[in-house]
C-alpha cells in the first residue's frame, strides 16, 4: 500500500488556501478565499476598479499573489470580530496594500484603525456597505450588508447552524445576544438575501455547485429547527 504525507504535517496544511469567484454580476464580484485546514473563509468583494478584504487569513503572501493576479485595487480591509478560530492578516495587509483598516468599535484593540458601529456607510465603488452590530462568540461582531441582496454574516451564521457563544466565561450573556441577533436583526431580512458565511461546511449542501457551496439565504436559514425554539431553550443550548 502507498501512502504519502505533507511535510510539516498539520503546520502545513494550516497555510493552504484556496480561492474561488462565487458571484460574478455586471456590477460586483465576490471572491471567496478558504482555509482549507479549518473551513475558515475570507472574502474580496470589488465593484468598480475598488476592493475590500474581509476577514483576512494567513500566509498574507496568497493574498498579494492573488490581488496581483486579479489586478485588484485593494481600498478597505475588514475585521467583522477578534476571532477565535484563526489569527487575523488584516493589519498587515492592510499596511502592505496602503489601504483602511476597518475593525469593530465594539470590541478593545490596541492598535490605530478606522473603528465602526452600526452608524457606520462604507462604500466600494458604487455600492454601499451597511454596517450590522451582531454579539455572537465576540460581543463585537459585525455584519456587512450590500445592497440589501448580500450579507457577509461573519460567525454569525455559518451553513449549518450559528456561531459558538460559548467560547468565553459569559457565554449566558452571548447566547442572549445572540438569540436578539438572530430573531431581531437578520431573521427581519428580506428572504432573498444571500448570506456569505466566515465558515465553510461540506454537509449542508444548499445553493452548491460541484459540492461546494456558494451561499445561503434568509429564506434557507427559517428553515433550521433551532429558530423554532424558545429564547430560554436557546440560551440552554448554546451557553
Amino acid at each position: 500500500m502507498k501512502s504519502s504525507s505533507l511535510i510539516g504535517g498539520m503546520l502545513e496544511w494550516n497555510k493552504i488556501l484556496n480561492y474561488e469567484e462565487i458571484l460574478v454580476t455586471n456590477e460586483l464580484r465576490i471572491i471567496r478565499i478558504e482555509k482549507i485546514g479549518k473551513g475558515c473563509l475570507s472574502y474580496i468583494f470589488c465593484s468598480g476598479d475598488e476592493a475590500m478584504i474581509i476577514d483576512s487569513l494567513y500566509p498574507i503572501s496568497y493574498y498579494v499573489d492573488l490581488i496581483k493576479v486579479k489586478k485588484l485595487k485593494i481600498t478597505d480591509v475588514v475585521d467583522t470580530n477578534q476571532h477565535a478560530d484563526h489569527i487575523s492578516a488584516s493589519r498587515e495587509l492592510a499596511h502592505i496594500t496602503n489601504s483602511k483598516l476597518h475593525v469593530s468599535e465594539y470590541e478593545k484593540y490596541s492598535f490605530d484603525a478606522n473603528h465602526i458601529n452600526e452608524n457606520t456607510k462604507l462604500n466600494i465603488g458604487n455600492k454601499e456597505i451597511k454596517i450590522i452590530h451582531a454579539p455572537c462568540h465576540t460581543i463585537g461582531s459585525l455584519c456587512l450588508i450590500i445592497d440589501m441582496e448580500y450579507i457577509f454574516s461573519s460567525d454569525v451564521i455559518s451553513f449549518n447552524g450559528v456561531g459558538r457563544p460559548d467560547l468565553h466565561e459569559n457565554s449566558i450573556i452571548l447566547a442572549d445576544k445572540l438569540y436578539h441577533t438572530l430573531h431581531n436583526k437578520i431573521l427581519n431580512l428580506p428572504e432573498h438575501i444571500k448570506i456569505f458565511p466566515a465558515h465553510q461546511s461540506r454537509e449542508y449542501l444548499i445553493n452548491c455547485d460541484k459540492n461546494k457551496i456558494k451561499y445561503i439565504t434568509i429564506k434557507d436559514i427559517k428553515k433550521n429547527k433551532l429558530f423554532g425554539i424558545t429564547k430560554n431553550e436557546f440560551i440552554e443550548r448554546y451557553s
